[in-house]
């Protein structure tokens, strides 16, 4: 049975960014747009509405989150999933629990208490259910209930299909990158690597922008392997 990641990207403005304009004497102006204070994590574009295609690497699974670590592989501080995490990746973790009267409200067409919207709709809405259900399932099916979100914070049901949560910085990711596909030998990343080089640049681009920037993942079984 193979093992399949999903990750996504947040970044959160660490320091003040330039913006230029022109005034009405047509000159051109440069000021700094300031950190709003108590700034939280945001989704980032590239993955809002899914997550990054990782190639699959069992190794790099391993190092990230001691998922199938049969090789006793040195791996990352596992730290679960961050309960400070933007509402964007918490709605493709978990379940968002509302009222019985809420959910039938917005989803009167789902009468077994479960919604959940596709991913290719022009907004991704996330996946709901109804307090009752939610309750049901935490009795009957040992879920597991978090409370999260950015400046809101909401009651949620973590989707039972998904383990080994856990999130990385660019560091981490960028050395776990290196260790798995970077030859030493041969002085070059090897086959199956470009995704996540990919990946490990992008984020750089984004500090480089002003912003701090992580890796949250979580992984689903998948018996066709």
């Amino acid at each position: 049975m193979g093992c399949d990641i999903y990750l996504f990207v947040e970044r959160r403005q660490n320091k003040s960014i330039p913006s230029v304009f022109v005034d009405t004497d047509n000159e051109k102006k440069i000021i700094r747009i300031e950190i709003p204070k108590n700034v939280g994590w945001c989704p980032c574009r590239i993955s809002f509405f899914r997550e990054w295609s990782c190639d699959k690497d069992y190794e790099m699974f391993a190092k990230l989150a001691n998922v199938n670590n049969y090789g006793n592989l040195k791996h990352i501080p596992l730290r679960g999933f961050p309960n400070d995490a933007s509402n964007n990746v918490i709605n493709h973790y978990a379940f968002k629990v509302l009222s019985d009267e809420e959910f039938q409200k917005r989803f009167p067409n789902e009468g077994d208490g479960l919604h959940t919207s596709d991913s290719t709709d022009d907004y991704y809405e996330g996946q709901y259910i109804s307090e009752s259900k939610a309750l049901h399932y935490i009795k009957e099916l040992g879920a597991v209930e978090m409370i999260g979100g950015g400046y809101i914070k909401n009651r949620y049901l973590i989707d039972s299909d998904f383990h080994h949560a856990n999130w990385c910085t660019l560091s981490e990711l960028e050395e776990c990158v290196n260790e798995v596909f970077f030859d030493k030998e041969l002085k070059e990343y090897l086959d199956w690597s470009e995704e996540w080089v990919a990946l490990v640049h992008y984020m750089k681009g984004l500090e480089l922008a002003g912003h701090e920037t992580r890796c949250i993942f979580w992984f689903e079984d998948n018996i066709e392997d």
